[in-house]
Order: structure tokens, then sequence, then C-alpha cells
């Protein structure tokens, strides 16, 4: 079975998410606990959700099964969780770290749209003036 890891502390037991991503601001500030308890029959991975001990008392006045349900969906597609121990970004299962590489490619490709979308060269003057003229 896949294990969570986290960089700095090695193997831990669950990771840390907060509620505001699902609930917006309802569930803000309260933090759900998620343990990967194996993997569904599609092979990606399954977790229990809980909600973390301190966030109990905002808790007990929700509808928990719909918000436990809403919880284990988000986390689904989540692809960075925190350490419960460091507090540090944990890598979830089914998610590779961005490479150097990619972070390149993206750069890339995000220049391209930019000059696609501004069309400096053929763009119309603006109050007679083109855009690369100086003001």
């Amino acid at each position: 079975m896949t294990k969570l890891q986290c960089e700095d502390c090695g193997l831990i037991d669950h990771v840390l998410f907060d509620g505001y991503n699902f609930g917006d601001t309802l569930l803000e500030g309260v933090m759900f606990e998620a343990r990967l308890v194996g993997k569904d029959a599609t092979g990606a991975p399954e977790y229990a959700i809980v909600v973390a001990k301190g966030h109990e008392a905002h808790w007990c006045k929700l509808n928990s099964e719909y918000w436990l349900a809403q919880a284990k969906e988000y986390i689904a597609g989540l692809d960075v969780a925190e350490c419960p121990k460091c507090h540090d970004d944990v890598l979830m299962p089914g998610f590779d770290a961005p490479t150097e590489e990619d972070d390149e490619e993206e750069i890339e490709e995000s220049d391209a749209r930019a000059r696609e979308a501004l069309d400096l060269d053929n763009a119309e003057p603006v109050n007679g003036k083109h855009l690369r003229e100086k003001a």
C-alpha cells in the first residue's frame, strides 16, 4: 500500500487539510485528518476522513455526514496536504512532484499564450500611439 510521506518527517499516518477549500467560510479553519486506508476499485487512493482534534466544537453543529462526504470527494483530487508534525506540504499519492523541466515548459507555454494574446506587433493604435511606442 502507498504510504504518506513528508520530506522532513518521513512516514506519517495522516495529513491535514482545511475545510475552507470545499466548505467556504462555513468550514474555514476547521482542519480535517485524512488517513490512507487502501485503494478503491479503480486503484485510486482511498482515505478515511475525520475532523482533527480541537475542531469538534464547531463541527458538532453541522451535518457531519454531508460534510465528511464533501471532504472525501475533495481529498480525492488534492495534490498537496499538510504534514501534522512540521506543517510542511506533503505530496499526496498519485501525484508526481513537478520537475524543473515541467516548470520550464509551463513558463514557455505561458509566455507563448501571453505573446499571442497581446500580439503587440498587430495591435490597433491607442490614442494615436502604437502599443510599443512610449507615451
